[in-house]
């Protein structure tokens, strides 16, 4: 990874489809970890599902590690 990677932590939405199956929502970036478990707990109540994850990579250059689930609440997909 270049000197440039960043650490970027995400909260993933999931909804409820039509025909029963999840429908992921727009993603959002916390500004950190805490920030993140956080937001998807205070979400948890209010979606089918929410997942949080981290992924460390360089933007500029489109290089990203594989992401570390760190939270999950409800029903979200399988990660198999």
């Amino acid at each position: 990874m270049s000197a440039t990677a960043k650490t970027f932590y995400v909260v993933q939405p999931f909804i409820k489809g039509k025909r029963g199956g999840l429908k992921a929502e727009q993603a959002i970036q916390a500004p950190s970890e805490n920030a993140a478990l956080l937001r998807a707990e205070r979400m948890a109540d209010s979606k089918a599902g929410v997942l949080v994850f981290s992924q460390t990579g360089d933007p500029e250059m489109g290089d990203f590690d594989e992401p570390v689930f760190l939270a999950s609440h409800g029903d979200v997909p399988s990660r198999d």
